[in-house]
Protein backbone atom coordinates (compact mmCIF):
# COMPACT_ATOMS: atom_id res chain seq x y z
CA UNK A 1 0.00 0.00 0.00
CA UNK A 2 0.91 3.74 0.01
CA UNK A 3 3.41 3.06 3.13
CA UNK A 4 5.22 1.10 0.36
CA UNK A 5 6.32 3.68 -1.53
CA UNK A 6 7.86 2.62 -5.08
CA UNK A 7 11.52 1.61 -4.56
CA UNK A 8 12.63 4.71 -6.60
CA UNK A 9 10.82 7.10 -4.21
CA UNK A 10 11.73 5.47 -0.84
CA UNK A 11 15.28 5.33 -1.96
CA UNK A 12 15.50 9.12 -2.98
CA UNK A 13 13.64 10.19 0.19
CA UNK A 14 15.95 8.11 2.22
CA UNK A 15 19.34 9.90 0.24
CA UNK A 16 17.66 13.22 1.27
CA UNK A 17 17.58 12.68 4.46
CA UNK A 18 13.50 12.14 4.95
CA UNK A 19 13.35 9.30 7.74
CA UNK A 20 9.94 8.74 7.82
CA UNK A 21 9.30 8.61 3.62
CA UNK A 22 6.25 6.42 4.28
CA UNK A 23 4.21 9.65 5.53
CA UNK A 24 5.38 11.76 3.48
CA UNK A 25 4.57 9.21 0.44
CA UNK A 26 0.82 8.96 1.95
CA UNK A 27 0.33 12.53 2.43
CA UNK A 28 1.45 13.18 -1.31
CA UNK A 29 -1.02 10.23 -2.43
CA UNK A 30 -3.78 11.93 -0.68
CA UNK A 31 -3.42 15.44 -1.10
CA UNK A 32 -3.00 14.11 -4.70
CA UNK A 33 -6.49 12.84 -4.30
CA UNK A 34 -7.57 16.15 -3.36
CA UNK A 35 -5.84 17.90 -5.86
CA UNK A 36 -4.62 17.15 -8.77
CA UNK A 37 -2.68 20.23 -9.69
CA UNK A 38 -1.43 22.52 -6.91
CA UNK A 39 -3.85 24.68 -5.96
CA UNK A 40 -3.92 28.62 -6.19
CA UNK A 41 -3.07 30.21 -2.55
CA UNK A 42 -6.59 31.69 -2.52
CA UNK A 43 -8.32 28.21 -2.91
CA UNK A 44 -6.96 26.75 0.29
CA UNK A 45 -7.54 28.48 3.93
CA UNK A 46 -5.00 28.71 6.78
CA UNK A 47 -6.30 26.03 8.86
CA UNK A 48 -5.81 23.56 5.85
CA UNK A 49 -2.21 25.10 5.19
CA UNK A 50 -1.64 24.61 9.35
CA UNK A 51 -2.92 21.39 9.44
CA UNK A 52 -2.52 20.10 6.00
CA UNK A 53 -0.79 16.78 7.28
CA UNK A 54 -3.92 16.17 9.43
CA UNK A 55 -6.42 16.23 6.22
CA UNK A 56 -3.85 14.55 3.80
CA UNK A 57 -3.72 11.21 6.11
CA UNK A 58 -7.49 11.22 6.07
CA UNK A 59 -7.48 12.07 2.47
CA UNK A 60 -4.96 8.90 2.14
CA UNK A 61 -7.26 7.15 4.20
CA UNK A 62 -10.19 7.69 2.25
CA UNK A 63 -8.53 6.82 -0.77
CA UNK A 64 -7.51 3.29 0.72
CA UNK A 65 -10.82 2.73 1.91
CA UNK A 66 -12.13 3.48 -1.67
CA UNK A 67 -9.87 1.59 -3.57
CA UNK A 68 -9.17 -1.63 -1.59
CA UNK A 69 -8.30 -3.97 -4.04
CA UNK A 70 -6.03 -1.80 -6.13
CA UNK A 71 -2.10 -1.92 -4.74
CA UNK A 72 0.04 0.64 -5.08
CA UNK A 73 3.03 -0.03 -6.95
CA UNK A 74 5.81 1.31 -9.34
CA UNK A 75 3.64 0.96 -12.44
CA UNK A 76 1.11 3.08 -10.82
CA UNK A 77 3.01 6.07 -10.52
CA UNK A 78 4.27 8.08 -13.22
CA UNK A 79 6.15 10.30 -11.45
CA UNK A 80 9.76 11.73 -10.51
CA UNK A 81 11.14 13.00 -7.23
CA UNK A 82 13.21 16.33 -7.95
CA UNK A 83 15.15 18.93 -5.22
CA UNK A 84 14.35 22.01 -5.90
CA UNK A 85 17.93 22.96 -7.51
CA UNK A 86 17.93 19.46 -8.91
CA UNK A 87 14.89 20.54 -11.05
CA UNK A 88 16.15 23.96 -11.71
CA UNK A 89 19.42 21.93 -13.24
CA UNK A 90 17.06 20.10 -15.61
CA UNK A 91 14.71 23.02 -16.90
CA UNK A 92 18.14 24.92 -17.60
CA UNK A 93 19.44 21.51 -19.54
CA UNK A 94 16.32 21.91 -21.31
CA UNK A 95 15.96 25.08 -22.14
CA UNK A 96 19.43 25.36 -23.80
CA UNK A 97 19.01 22.09 -25.49
CA UNK A 98 16.09 24.09 -27.50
Amino acid sequence: MAGHPPAAVREKLVSWGVSDYRSIFSRAVGLNVLFAQPPAFEAVSEEFLRNYHRYADALHRAFLASQPHRALTAGNFRFELYASGEYSRLLEAKWAAE
